[in-house]
């Protein structure tokens, strides 16, 4: 727990009483030649005397410890949050500036250095300076404001990482339209009520992601307009009625920026981003220009990054803040320069940051793995990457990571929508940032008790208040919601419902407000914090977040019964975890065409939620509230040793799902298996 309130009270009126006493009185307290130092008025040595006795008999040893090892580490973190972070906030937030106009004042001072380079694939990539980015997002700017789109209506893009992704959507802000990052890999029903949800006027898509918009094309209402970013008709008859291409019309409009009356509110909506959670189909999260801006700032300030000097590098997709929002954002507010591939290659990582001189990397937990596991490359040595930033860096690597490349790492905590962000850019294995001690105020987030049955808090019967875990107990995060505060403000999802599940009231004190960031975590004695896992119905694979009821939710549908629960586990040597489910068998439904469902699963589900495990139970465990138990299930996994139920996997081979064997298990387990 922080020092107290009580603690800082005795501080000051300890140190008060001492630098008060008369000279006179201190000689005569203090008879002996060597101690008669201390009555001379106002002494260094009496503030000293004071805040030792103080931390030894008020806060105790343990208190002058935590003093002494966390002082220059929160000093430091105090210092990045008021010039990295809270300056560039206050002046935009004075002046009123969106994310367009900062990026313009970028373009003034950087017009000529390269922005974005984009590898496509093997010695191929594109370049585009910082003035052809402004240039080309004018241009889409003023090809939607001619074609008759409005500020505040909502525009969705669904493309993959490409050069002119950044100047397409800034392009859209130029004219107060609000973009809608769509996830490329969703089809179907979660496609159609991503649009719904945003209440798109129009969809972006380009050749990569034509299929998913052809799946939905005769469900999609005739209100919303088609868009193709390619010089190519789809190939879909119904599609090409409906689209037109405006690769070429974009670049024929002008590139002087588009008049519009009103430049909009730091406040205002910038764009959607989606989110997998407990609503069973992804959550649209708002992403206001000030949280866009506090992402970007939270990268290059937080990180004391070079804006001269330093190349940033991800591969992540763009529809994620992760590359979005820290990458992008940081070399928008910044005017770094930054290196991005259209899909994660392992074995280039190190030859595109040697060959475009990265100096710090993005990574997930299941790129360092895939690095880790990689055989050595001579780009390792020419590279020249000083930090990689990102999250989910286990602690079993962490240590083979900064040995083998000779780098720094910097992990981050934080959701997309949430308004707790943490750093760890101390090297401290495995942890996802910390909390001062010393000054809880400044990052004042609180690991809370949960009952980890329902999920609720455990509250004080006598207050009614959230109870704090003690050092090394496992609870869930929260964060005070500041209403207004671009830091601390939670600006929630379009859907209301789930909104308010995120927010907990009289949590710390009577009328409070917090953020839920359903994670469960641990913090030491020192305020630094350790990820334990995800709670409830969202897990992550493959960099991805799964919603459990969404699987849930479509496999009843495919399947026709209602006994159906989903659920994550871990695979040993992968990141996150798999998707698992069990389901009860009953006697109208004593066998299941695997072959069949496997085809429907890959029809409904994208990649990184189609299960890897079925258990088929007789029936399945509930709890007093009727849902069902997950606990043992998850514990349980697909260890059949264990387990008496038939358990099958996916079986990309036959393209079935398949029955487990020890044999099959093992290869699971030793890798040689992969999903």
């Amino acid at each position: 727990m922080a020092l107290s309130k009580q603690f800082w009270s005795a501080l000051v009126c300890t140190c008060f009483i001492i630098i008060s006493i008369p000279e006179e009185w201190g000689k005569s307290m203090f008879p002996i030649s060597g101690f008669q130092y201390l009555a001379s008025p106002f002494s260094w040595r009496r503030w000293t005397l004071a805040s030792f006795l103080l931390l030894t008999f008020v806060g105790g040893l343990k208190g002058l410890w935590i003093v002494y090892a966390t002082i220059a580490r929160d000093l430091r973190l105090i210092y990045r949050i008021i010039f990295g972070l809270g300056v560039p906030l206050v002046k935009a937030k004075l002046k009123n500036l969106t994310i367009p106009q900062i990026f313009e004042q970028t373009v003034r001072q950087n017009p000529d250095k390269t922005m974005i380079t984009f590898i496509s694939g093997p010695s191929s990539y594109e370049k585009m300076t910082f003035k052809e980015v402004d240039d080309l997002a004018n241009q889409t700017g003023n090809y939607f404001a001619n074609t008759g789109y409005e500020s505040g209506q909502v525009v969705a893009l669904m493309l993959e990482n490409r050069v002119d992704h950044p100047s397409t959507w800034l392009g859209l802000s130029k004219v107060g339209i609000i973009t809608a990052l769509l996830n490329i890999h969703i089809t179907g029903k979660a496609l159609i009520h991503s649009i719904e949800i945003t209440k798109a006027r129009a969809i972006v898509y380009s050749d990569d992601t034509e299929e998913g918009i052809e799946s939905i094309v005769d469900t999609l209402s005739p209100d919303v307009r088609l868009f193709k970013l390619s010089q190519k008709p789809p190939m879909n008859s119904a599609l090409k009625a409906r689209t037109t291409l405006i690769h070429q019309a974009i670049r024929k409009c002008s590139n002087v920026r588009p008049e519009v009356k009103n430049l909009g509110n730091l406040t205002d909506p910038l764009m959607y981003v989606f989110t997998s959670g407990t609503t069973g189909l992804p959550k649209a999260a708002t992403i206001a220009h000030s949280r866009y801006l506090m992402t970007g700032f939270a990268l290059y300030g937080m990180c004391a990054m070079d804006r001269k000097t330093d190349i940033l590098y991800t591969m992540l997709p763009m529809y994620h803040t992760s590359a979005n929002g820290l990458c992008t954002g940081a070399v928008i507010v910044s005017g770094m320069g930054m290196v991005c591939r259209k899909k994660f290659s392992a074995s280039n990582y190190w030859k595109d940051c040697a060959e475009h001189g990265v100096t710090v990397s993005q990574y997930i937990g299941e790129v360092a793995r895939y690095l880790i596991n990689t055989p050595p490359s001579p780009y390792e040595e020419k590279q020249r990457v000083r930090m990689m930033f990102g999250n989910g860096m286990r602690a079993d690597i962490f240590d083979q990571i900064r040995s083998r490349f000779n780098v720094d790492i910097a992990e981050f905590y934080g959701a997309t929508e949430g308004n707790c962000s943490l750093i760890n850019f101390l090297n401290k294995k495995g942890a996802v940032g910390f909390v001062s001690k010393i000054f809880p105020f400044i990052l004042p987030y609180r690991v809370i008790r949960i009952d980890n049955e329902t999920g609720e808090f455990i509250r004080d019967p006598k207050s009614g208040l959230c109870q704090e875990c003690e050092p090394g107990e496992v609870g869930e995060l929260v964060s005070p919601i500041v209403r207004g505060n671009p830091i601390r403000d939670f600006q929630g999802y379009l859907d209301k419902s789930a909104t308010s599940k995120k927010v907990a009231k009289n949590v710390l004190k009577q009328g409070d407000i917090c953020f839920r960031s359903g994670d469960l975590m641990t913090m030491d004695d020192l305020g630094f914090l350790y990820f334990v896992d995800r709670f409830g119905d969202t897990f992550r694979w493959k960099g991805e977040n799964v919603s459990t009821l969404e699987v849930e939710t479509i496999l009843s549908t495919i399947l026709g019964f209602k006994d159906i629960t989903v659920f994550g586990v871990q695979i040993p040597q992968t990141e996150g975890r798999a998707c698992m489910v069990a389901m009860a068998m009953d006697e109208k439904n004593k066998t299941l065409d695997f072959e069949d469902l496997y085809k429907k699963v890959d029809n409904n589900l994208p990649s990184y939620a189609r299960p890897i495990f079925l258990r088929i139970c007789s029936q399945l465990e509930i709890t007093s509230t009727y849902k069902f138990r997950k606990i043992n299930l998850t514990k349980e996994g697909y260890d059949i040793s264990c387990v008496k139920d038939k358990i099958y996997f996916r079986d990309q081979t036959k393209k079935t799902y398949s029955l487990l064997d020890q044999e099959t298990a093992k290869h699971i387990n030793s890798g040689v298996l992969q999903f």
